[in-house]
């Protein structure tokens, strides 16, 4: 099932993206030690992976409804 990222953090030197909504989630890890977010999504380029810095983060929420994972990190 589709599930969605909604997040807040760096892209790269002086590139910050403010909730950004990520659709059609596959896969995502979260390294602590990096404080790095990787991302597998598909969009209408087909699939995609994107990494965030989330250094900054202050909030890591996922839910769960049914088969769909809701991520939001701020």
């Amino acid at each position: 099932m589709p599930s969605t990222a909604t997040v807040t953090g760096k892209v790269g030197p002086d590139r910050t993206m403010t909730a950004q909504v990520f659709n059609n989630v596959t896969f995502f890890s979260i390294s602590t030690d990096k404080e790095l977010l990787e991302i597998d999504y598909t969009d209408a380029n087909g699939p995609r992976k994107s990494q965030v810095d989330i250094a900054a983060a202050t909030t890591i929420l996922c839910t769960v409804s049914g088969a769909n994972y809701t991520l939001t990190i701020s």
